[in-house]
């Protein structure tokens, strides 16, 4: 019997009534043969690569372990309070806190770097005046180049 002749005969055979053990066939484009099915099974089969799916993002992600840690009473007490006036529970207060607080350590590293360079730059510069290799500005100097970027700026107006 050719595919075609059984589906033909599939679908004599179907009464149509919605029952889920009610025989389908399925034909998936670029194939040739024909898979007889219930509802049931279809379903399963969506269900199953669906997880499969999901099961492949999630290994793709790291898989974060919990962390257990035991807080003295003191310092339960306050993240507490904290997560009251936050409106959240415990275990979310104290990532968030946490979260919050390597944030700042990065943004204190990313400061003190920004400092260190500019030490050096007006050490640099300190020592390239105190060689020669830059002149002095006086007063004079400063004070024309005031009145030339004020002028700029009135100008503008």
């Amino acid at each position: 019997m050719s595919s075609d002749a059984s589906v033909a005969a599939h679908r004599s055979r179907s009464s149509g009534s919605g029952d889920p053990d009610e025989k389908l066939a399925v034909r998936s484009l670029g194939w040739e043969a024909h898979l007889v099915a219930t509802q049931a099974d279809v379903a399963l089969l969506v269900k199953s690569t669906i997880l499969s799916l999901v099961k492949r993002a999630r290994a793709k992600t790291p898989v974060e372990d919990p962390v257990s840690v035991i807080l003295p009473a003191h310092v339960k007490s306050r993240v507490e309070t904290e997560a009251k006036r936050r409106g959240l529970k415990l275990s979310p207060t104290i990532r968030v806190l946490v979260s919050e607080r390597l944030e700042e350590l990065d943004q204190h590293e990313s400061l003190d770097r920004a400092l260190q360079w500019q030490r050096a730059e007006a050490w640099a510069t300190w020592e390239r005046i105190r060689d020669g290799e830059r002149e002095d500005v006086g007063m004079e100097g400063l004070e024309a180049e005031f009145k030339k970027v004020l002028a700029t700026q009135h100008g503008r107006r």
